[in-house]
């Protein structure tokens, strides 16, 4: 098979879907589970966690109260989110052809929600050429942004 990630210049024929979307939606679940998380306005807390995945888990990130100089260009609310944290540390130039897994887990829960990425972050996943996102919906779906067509596409059962 031909590999995207080493020549930009060829697109790949068609976005296949991982054949493993709850083990890597499980790393970013513990990804998630190693942070205190952050406050949300409403005052209830969440945590997020993000791998991003060739076949294996390359990197992973988390939601931060810390900053980056690149996200002082691209937004005017300067905190990590877990999928820039998770880019940023592999490198927004290193990410073609790679999938990225998106879990939020509730506040003193272990229960997953809907962890659909903010426009700052699909931004993000657009620039660094990410192939698939796969986002946790709930502990019993996921959700997949198909970065190619750019489009949403049917939420799948996770326990198969």
């Amino acid at each position: 098979t031909y590999c995207y990630r080493f020549n930009p210049c060829k697109k790949p024929a068609a976005v296949a879907m991982s054949p493993h979307p709850r083990k890597f939606l499980a790393h970013a679940r513990t990804a998630a589970l190693t942070t205190e998380g952050t406050h949300t306005r409403k005052g209830s807390r969440f945590r997020l966690g993000a791998v991003l995945v060739d076949k294996h888990v390359v990197c992973s990130g988390v939601n931060s109260y810390k900053t980056h100089p690149i996200l002082r260009h691209k937004t005017q609310w300067p905190h990590l989110h877990a999928e820039q944290h998770a880019l940023i540390r592999h490198g927004l130039n290193n990410c073609a052809g790679l999938d990225l897994y998106v879990c939020r887990i509730l506040s003193n829960d272990t229960t997953m929600a809907l962890s659909k990425p903010c426009s700052v972050c699909i931004e993000f996943i657009i620039e660094a050429r990410i192939r698939t996102v796969y986002y946790s919906i709930n502990s019993y779906r996921y959700g997949i942004f198909d970065v190619t067509n750019r489009s949403y596409k049917q939420s799948r059962p996770l326990h198969v």
